[in-house]
């Protein structure tokens, strides 16, 4: 079963260039198969559209987390907020 998570990025200024760092950290420690990034800030891209785009292609198993954006620091918080299995 391929394994899709949704990273809900939080903070007041969340900085695009962690996305490549998240993703990487978040593959290892879940098992991902595909990782998508969502915040605050885009406007044309929410957690329903990012659990469309790894249904296209082929996630079966979906994990939701959430990461606090800090100035110093980008911390993925261990737990999962949501789990859906199709």
């Amino acid at each position: 079963m391929r394994t899709g998570v949704i990273v809900y990025l939080m903070g007041e200024n969340p900085d695009p260039d962690n996305e490549p760092a998240i993703i990487a950290a978040v593959k290892k420690s879940h098992n991902a198969d595909q990782v998508e990034v969502v915040s605050q800030g885009q406007k044309h891209f929410d957690v329903m559209d990012a659990w469309w785009k790894l249904t296209a292609r082929g996630m079966q198993r979906f994990i939701c987390l959430l990461a606090v954006d800090k100035p110093t620091t980008t911390k993925v918080l261990p737990r999962p907020c949501l789990r859906i299995i199709k």
